[in-house]
């Protein structure tokens, strides 16, 4: 890697920009598709009654595109042309980046609003710490992937607002900001003028017959070798998952919208970058630095929503009883502090709430909640390279967790349980674990589902969970089908 950036990449005028639209409208889910989004334009959703959901973005008009794999980084216009690759630190060069158009916002903008949106897939912690690396790439997606824009859209749950917010490069003049405000008034009156007639997605007319890398005995042999491990002291607990995939022929966004109609939360993502899409469903913030402050907010511990009021207030009774999720919770909480602890001012990392309950539309989840102060001269990817992959979906010790997910699971893992949103041009961040997360790549849908394995867990009882998380999207998936006459 050299010690630079090179000199041809993209240069930003001074001033950022905020423009009040003054427009109320249709949100964001049902405004995208038209926008007519183009190849690495995306959407970070929040939706639910959830005290995270307050905004969501639009990422427009993006000018670099950052990606990696297998050690080689590549710097791209948004065409595809390769403005710079070499072999070197994907964590760096994003570092260098970050630093490189680093800009304060004006007052009035949202908390994202401008900068890069992306994913980090698992298999970066290899370039974090000394790992094997016998999983079958089967995939051969970028490892990291981060769009930077002129422009993000910026909307408000609470006032059902839009604000544009952004930057120009340096030669841009006004015609880029001229085309996308044009772009977003003509979406919203468009929406407007077709309320009675959404967009017609293409649908999926290949058979929905998910296939799963492990045959249920492989599955509950994995589970059983994970607590060889823990009894011979090697770990406290471990996650393994399993992957389904399908044939699937229809837009990807036709899916992603029935994904949130199912099970609206806050950390949805619809990433296109171009030969495959990304698209996330998850609950779970892995990380947010902002003004100094971080969070994560880890979960341990999942249940059915109840049929019935009765059955509902059992389960979540049940869930909060639970003795083996809280003590799941609790080591992953204990981890978690730790890893912030590499990158806190002393004293400052907390557990503000040791076990909430969260409810969704499906399921019930518990959640800690951890926070801490940035140590002064440390950087955000310092915050990220402490902590990245979340512990939530490793394990305890991290590690060694790691270790014996690659042991243990046949395929990589990819996008999943990495990390998909933003890095603001100031020096914030929010980023999800990529749970409940699919990938589209040549009429070919993936999608993995896991749980924390422990001393006395239950393999059938693990077994069933990971198909219960993957209920809604086999649920999604069925209603994209084309009803044959």
């Amino acid at each position: 890697m050299p010690p630079l950036l090179p000199p041809d990449i993209p240069v930003l005028a001074e001033a950022p920009f905020r423009v009040e639209l003054a427009l109320s409208g249709p949100p964001p889910e049902h405004l995208f598709p038209w926008l007519e989004p183009r190849v690495h334009e995306s959407l970070l959703l929040s939706g639910g009654a959830h005290p995270l959901s307050e905004h969501s973005y639009v990422g427009l008009n993006p000018f670099l595109v950052l990606s990696s794999r297998g050690g080689t980084v590549t710097l791209a216009d948004p065409g595809g042309t390769t403005i710079h690759e070499f072999s070197g630190d994907p964590f760096r060069t994003l570092s260098l980046l970050t630093r490189h158009y680093r800009r304060t916002a004006g007052p009035g903008c949202p908390p994202f609003w401008s900068g890069a949106i992306g994913y980090l897939g698992y298999e970066l912690g290899r370039r974090l710490e000394r790992l094997p690396s016998s999983t079958l790439d089967d995939l051969g997606l970028p490892e990291l992937y981060f769009v930077f824009y002129r422009h993000v859209l910026g909307y408000s749950h609470r006032d059902s607002t839009y604000t544009l917010c952004g930057v120009e490069l340096a030669g841009d003049g006004q015609g880029p900001r001229v085309e996308v405000e044009e772009r977003i008034r003509r979406g919203l009156r468009a929406d407007g003028q077709e309320a009675l007639s959404p967009p017609v997605f293409r649908p999926n007319n290949l058979p929905v017959q998910l296939q799963s890398n492990f045959s249920r005995s492989g599955y509950l042999a994995a589970i059983r070798r994970a607590q060889e491990y823990i009894r011979e002291g090697d770990i406290y607990q471990v996650n393994l998952s399993q992957r389904f995939q399908t044939s699937f022929n229809g837009d990807p966004y036709g899916l992603f919208l029935k994904l949130f109609r199912i099970n609206p939360a806050p950390f949805f993502a619809y990433l296109n970058p171009g030969p495959f899409q990304v698209i996330s469903s998850s609950p779970e913030r892995f990380l947010s630095l902002r003004n100094g402050l971080i969070e994560t907010r880890p979960i341990k511990g999942t249940l059915p929503r109840g049929r019935t009021p009765e059955e509902d207030l059992a389960n979540r009774q049940d869930l909060l009883k639970s003795e083996k999720n809280r003590a799941e919770l609790a080591m992953i909480t204990d981890l978690l502090r730790n890893d912030l602890g590499r990158v806190s001012e002393y004293g400052t990392v907390q557990v503000v709430d040791p076990v909430l309950l969260e409810s969704y539309t499906n399921v019930f989840h518990l959640v800690s909640v951890v926070r801490s102060r940035l140590a002064r001269r440390k950087e955000p990817l310092d915050l990220i390279r402490a902590t990245f992959p979340g512990g939530s979906i490793t394990g305890c010790p991290k590690i060694r967790s790691q270790e014996i997910i690659d042991e243990l699971e046949p395929t990589v893992r990819s996008v999943y349980t990495g990390s998909i949103g933003y890095l603001c041009l100031d020096g914030s961040l929010d980023l999800n674990i990529a749970i409940r997360t699919l990938i589209l790549k040549d009429n070919v849908l993936t999608f993995q589902a896991g749980g924390g394995i422990v001393y006395d867990s239950d393999p059938e009882a693990e077994y069933q969970e990971t198909l219960h998380k993957a209920a809604s999207i086999r649920e999604a998936l069925a209603a994209t089908v084309q009803v044959q006459d």
